[in-house]
């Protein structure tokens, strides 16, 4: 269980980060906020151990010349928890499984329907059959 201790002057010391640029990060990464922050007891907003190291990578990405998008991202990936990308995969892997099964279907249609068309006895007897 982590603990909220590190306060925004605490960060800033940390990480050489100033208040709006960790403000703008929290609001283009809400997990950030929902998962590694809380009030304290003067409604102060605290921070836990685990968001001082993500915004620790996010000041050396920003001290690299980074875009502010690429950091955010990273953000994102560092705090979003690993089942949410799994999730993701797998919903993924669905469309994917999905779009072959469409394809094979309609790839047995057109070989059905060459057949038909190749022979036109058999075709009357498939009609017939169906009815």
């Amino acid at each position: 269980m982590s603990t909220f201790r590190h306060s925004y002057s605490d960060l800033k010391k940390s990480t050489g980060l100033d208040q709006n640029f960790i403000r703008r990060i929290m609001r283009d990464v809400p997990e950030l906020k929902a998962r590694h922050t809380e009030n304290g007891s003067s409604g102060e907003l605290l921070f836990d151990d685990n968001a001082v190291i993500v915004l620790q990578q996010a000041a050396q990405m920003r001290a690299n010349k980074r875009p502010f998008k690429l950091i955010s991202k990273a953000v994102f990936d560092a705090v979003t928890p690993l089942q949410n990308v799994n999730a993701n995969i797998k919903q993924e892997n669905t469309y994917q499984q999905e779009n072959i099964v469409k394809e094979m279907l309609s790839e047995i249609k057109r070989s059905h329907d060459v057949a038909l068309n190749n022979r036109p006895a058999q075709a009357a007897y498939f009609a017939f059959d169906r009815w």
